[in-house]
């Protein structure tokens, strides 16, 4: 699953381990590498988690098509604000709002933070009242090149 993407082994077997034992936390960091890296790392454990094959991920049915073009409705990407330089608490109240929506199409609803430590402190601190309590259909991915910047509570 991870063979094309250069991640370290040691994130590579700590993925694949959890996402083949249906052990994956409902949260995880993907830190270090460069931002395609990490992206398509991200964007490889959503399939894992939305595929409708029967060997995850399949690569070929509906699920894993629409992750593969970011089109898939319960796959939501949060990306720093075009007017500013940070993912503003309002994009965090947002993922609030949709993490108590049953997902459309598949069993989980998936959230990957780009550039993770663009969160302000605002920011953090709403996520980690969502990050508390998590629903069980929802799953969240944040990634950045050093998790240095993060709260430690999010850690």
């Amino acid at each position: 699953m991870f063979e094309d993407i250069n991640i370290t082994p040691n994130m590579k077997n700590a993925l694949q381990n959890a996402l083949d034992s249906s052990r994956l936390s409902h949260a995880v960091i993907l830190e270090g590498s460069d931002e395609k890296t990490r992206e398509a790392a991200a964007l490889a454990v959503a399939m894992h988690l939305l595929c409708k094959g029967s060997h995850r991920p399949c690569g070929v049915c509906s699920s894993c098509n629409k992750v593969k073009n970011a089109s898939h409705p319960d796959l939501h990407i949060i990306i720093k604000d075009e007017k500013s330089s940070m993912i503003k608490v309002e994009a965090i109240r947002n993922i609030k709002a949709l993490a108590t929506v049953l997902p459309n199409d598949g069993d989980k609803s998936v959230f990957i933070i780009k550039e993770a430590q663009l969160m302000n402190v605002q920011s953090q601190n709403a996520l980690l009242k969502i990050f508390e309590e998590p629903s069980p259909h929802v799953s969240f991915i944040l990634t950045c090149p050093s998790k240095a910047p993060l709260l430690e509570t999010i850690i």
